[in-house]
Parts: C-alpha cells; structure tokens; sequence
C-alpha cells in the first residue's frame, strides 16, 4: 500500500510539471503574441513600411522604365507611392489586421475579420503618376516626319508625335499601373486571400492554425481551473505521500524541473522561428520583405524568451525555496535527536535500567 501511494505521489508530480509548463506557454502568448501594441512596435522597428515603399518604387520604375525620354523618375515614383499610401494609413491597416486576428485567436469571431481596400490606393498612386507624366509629356516638342518615323512602341525619341493626344500617353501609363501586381494584384486584402502559399488550391491561413487556434482556446478557457488543479495536485501530493516531507520535496522538484525547462526552451523556440521563417519566405510574394519579416520574428523570439526567463526563474526560486525548507527541517530534526542524546523518542535505542532491591523472604 505504501508503494503505491509513493507511485502515486510520483505520477502526480509529473503530472504537476504538465500543468506548470502548460500555464507558462499560455501566459506567454497572450502576454506577447497577442499583444497588438507590441506588435505594432515590432513592426515598427523592422521598417515595414519603407520596405514597402521601396517596393513599389522598384516595381513601378522596371514597370515604366525611361518611358517619354523621363529620367531619374525614382523619387517622383517613391514621392507618390508614399503621398498615395501614407504611413499612418499602414499604421492603421496593421492594426486593424492585428486587432481582427487576435479577436480570432481568442474566440470574439468566428474567423479573422478584415478588410483592406488596396483599389484606392492604386488607383490614386497611378493617377498621380499619369499627372506627372502628362505634364512632362506636354512640353515636349513635336515630333518631325523623320523623328515620327523612328518613333518606336516605348516612345523613347525625346519629341511627341503630333498625331498622339498626351492625355491618352498618360491615360496608358495610368492603365500599365492599375492592370500590374503592384499594391498586390488583388482589389482587398483580407483573411480569405492571404496564404501561405499562392496557390489557389491551398487554404487562407487560418483555417491551416485553426486546430492548434481552438486548443489554445481550451487552454484558455481552462486557464482559472488550471490554477486550482495545481494547488489540489500539490495538497494531494503530500497527502498520498507516507511521509510528508518527501511529497513536499516532490513539490519542489517538479517546480525546479519546470523551471529548468522553461528557462532552456530558448533552444527550442530558436529552432521553430528559424523553421516559420524559411517557410514564410517559400511563399515568393514576401520574398522582398525578408529583412522586415526577420525583424519581427527575432523581436517576437526575443519578446517570448524574455517571458519564458521570467517565469522560468519564479518557478526556479518556489522550488528552491521548498527545496531549502525540507533540507533546514532536515538538519533541524537532526539536530534535536543529538541535543537528546537518545533520549526516548529521539529515534535511537534505549536500555531501561530498573533499580534493583533485596528482598528478604525470611520469616
């Protein structure tokens, strides 16, 4: 009976390091990656927007290359792309992203809820563009018969032909830019079109985490009873064990344990950020991103170690100090049994010396 007992006490403290860790990797989420505020620091420490500015820019002058004899067109490109697309529209575009997903992750919505008009921002961007081309276009001088005849499909002769309206020169400039992937080749951006893959066959990305989604939602949810079922586990621990002191050292041990593992769980967190980035840059139409992208994961990776150290080392410092208790009661027991000096109940053996008489049996 006591055997089993002692098993059970053992089973009971693994079952305790379970539950400490689970608590842990729970806090840590919602503490990190479902903060929307931190997220927007990260994004905004990695750059993103310029990136994207960048992006647009490269794009659009391979787009319309030295079209109408116009040089050094890349600042008027960046210039409209950034008076188009402000950095506090981004601002508020991630946020609204960011705000919709974990909504999502927490159960407020059924899925991510989003929408992101990029048409207008297109729209707008082109127009600005077709404006500048349009007034470079109309002073240029007209073409003669012989510039005429070499004028060729891009245009490139330094004149206009006389027989072209400029408007429709920048009409088709405005067209090159709406009919391209730059803004994204897509009129919204919300959960339905974004992928881990472009392929229209694969899933929104949602739904692919959506299994894992609804476990951290039962996670959550058990989140208060989990918190009472350590506590009963630890009470039930000491009770099972024959000895008392022993079960609280199990106690002590699995807290420590816990410790230990959640601290060194940056090796492992290391390894999974390393494998999501190689799988997010599969995905060609981010690959331009790379640099923001990384930014964000190892802010992320460092956000969520930093947590981990934390909690690590309050599980670390509770078991110790259980630990500390049971070797100071120890010594302590110890120390009495001496002072007794094999005194009855001192857990030494004793000889009883009775006194002894004579008796006469005379008479």
């Amino acid at each position: 009976m006591l055997r089993i007992r002692k098993l059970l006490a053992n089973l009971l403290g693994l079952l305790l390091i379970i539950l400490l860790l689970l608590i842990a990797v729970s806090l840590n989420i919602k503490s990190n990656l479902l903060n929307v505020n931190k997220f927007n620091n990260w994004i905004d420490y990695s750059s993103a927007y310029s990136s994207l500015i960048n992006k647009i820019t490269d794009e659009s002058n391979n787009l319309l290359g030295n079209q109408y004899q116009v040089q050094n067109i890349k600042p008027i490109i960046k210039n409209a792309a950034e008076k188009a697309y402000p950095e506090s529209e981004f601002k508020q575009n991630i946020k609204k992203i960011l705000t919709a997903n974990v909504n999502w992750v927490n159960g407020i919505t059924p899925q991510p809820e989003f929408n992101i008009n990029l048409i207008n921002y297109k729209n707008d961007f082109a127009k600005q563009i077709a404006n500048f081309y349009l007034s470079q276009i109309e002073i240029l001088p007209l073409c003669s018969q012989l510039q005429e005849a070499e004028l060729n499909t891009s245009l490139s002769v330094n004149c206009w032909p006389p027989n072209l309206s400029p408007s429709v020169g920048a009409k088709s400039i405005e067209n090159q830019i709406d009919s391209s992937s730059i803004f994204l080749n897509i009129k919204n951006l919300n959960a339905e079109n974004i992928k881990f893959n472009n392929s229209e066959n694969h899933s929104p990305y949602y739904l692919k985490i959506n299994n894992i989604i609804k476990k951290y939602q039962l996670v959550q949810k058990l989140l208060p009873y989990l918190l009472i079922l350590i506590a009963l586990v630890a009470l039930s621990i000491i009770y099972l064990h024959p000895r008392k002191r022993k079960g609280f050292r199990i106690i002590g041990y699995a807290f420590s344990l816990s410790g230990i593992i959640v601290i060194l769980s940056k090796i492992a967190l290391k390894s999974a950020s390393s494998k999501l980035t190689n799988k997010i840059f599969n995905n060609s139409s981010v690959v331009d991103f790379r640099t923001p992208i990384t930014k964000v994961i190892d802010s992320a990776t460092f956000a969520i170690n930093k947590t981990f150290f934390l909690y690590g080392t309050i599980y670390l410092i509770i078991g110790l100090i259980i630990l500390i208790f049971c070797l100071f009661y120890i010594l302590k027991q110890r120390k009495v049994r001496n002072n007794n000096g094999g005194t009855p109940g001192s857990g030494t053996k004793e000889h009883l010396i009775l006194p002894t008489s004579t008796i006469n049996l005379s008479n």
